[in-house]
């Protein structure tokens, strides 16, 4: 990674866990997605409860390019990435060929390739974060993966909008820190049952819990309980 995506993420990072609105931060995570990717365009959009996406922030007030994010509710890559789950890169003459009236607008607004990836929460997609270029974009698996970065902390952003007080955010590093004692037990438990190391104790664990389809924490409740009741543990496969 340079320079320029560290620092954006970094920043990206740092305002969500101080005072912060979803508007203003939004607006500042488009312009650290366009530094990293040196892209033209930004914008994050989320679908509503009539399944229809809608415009949470965008990079640019001109005219062409609110015609183009609004021609985008209707359809094109971020649709594509949304209900797909994936993401949608397009050159302009690809774009022509799949979303004509989204082509012809990014071709009114001066752009040549354009790149969507999903907004993501407990696995379900809930949006997709946009990105356009002036030219053809050769989108690496780096940048996807920046991008990527950047849907998830927009994900998080819109989600935890509410300001957590210091008081509960106490109450959650208490809570996160039992989390980390039951894992320990667990460990434990795994090393005496099947005379493992503490190590490799807890990559049985996170093995398990791979398998099960449960949180790491999960797993090492239910561990600690059966051998405390003399049942089986989880098995992995």
């Amino acid at each position: 990674m340079t320079r320029h995506v560290h620092q954006a993420l970094a920043e990206a990072s740092a305002a969500l866990v101080g005072e912060h609105d979803v508007a203003g931060t939004a607006r500042a995570m488009v312009g650290g997605v366009l530094r990293s990717v040196d892209g033209e365009i930004c914008g994050i959009m989320l679908g509503n409860n009539l399944g229809v996406l809608e415009v949470l922030t965008c990079g640019s007030h001109r005219a062409e390019e609110l015609d183009l994010f609004e021609g985008l509710s209707v359809g094109g890559p971020c649709a594509d990435a949304w209900h797909g789950d994936t993401v949608v890169t397009a050159s302009l003459d690809e774009a022509r060929r799949d979303w004509p009236d989204v082509a012809e607008a990014m071709r009114a607004a001066g752009l040549g390739s354009v790149a969507a990836v999903p907004l993501r929460w407990y696995r379900e997609p809930l949006g997709a974060l946009v990105v356009f270029w002036t030219g053809a974009a050769d989108v690496t698996a780096d940048d996807r993966a920046v991008l990527q970065a950047f849907a998830d902390l927009s994900m998080l952003l819109v989600i935890h909008a509410d300001r957590v007080s210091v008081r509960s955010a106490a109450q959650r590093v208490d809570a996160a820190l039992a989390g980390r004692v039951i894992i320990e037990e667990a460990k434990g438990v795994l090393a005496h049952e099947e005379n493992l190391t503490m190590e490799h104790a807890y990559d049985r664990l996170r093995q398990l819990a791979d398998v099960s389809a449960l949180t790491l924490t999960d797993v090492a409740r239910r561990i600690v309980r059966n051998a405390a009741m003399g049942g089986e543990k989880p098995t992995a496969g």
